[in-house]
């Protein structure tokens, strides 16, 4: 009984580690998209300040 319950519990996880790694994968994802949004903004504003100071809103 001991070792069916382990077993039990080893496919348990088997099943949890796959929609674990999804999930960190999608979270790296969402990371990067952030961070490319967040540097395409800042450059945009640089841009933006360079180009027109007196629009520049410190």
């Amino acid at each position: 009984m001991p070792c069916f319950l382990i077993m039990s519990r080893v496919s348990t996880a088997l099943e949890i580690i796959p929609s674990l790694q999804s999930a960190s994968i999608n979270i790296v994802y969402v990371t990067i998209l952030s961070e490319i949004l967040l540097s395409t903004i800042s450059f945009k504003s640089l841009v933006a300040s360079s180009c027109w100071p007196e629009l520049h809103i410190s």
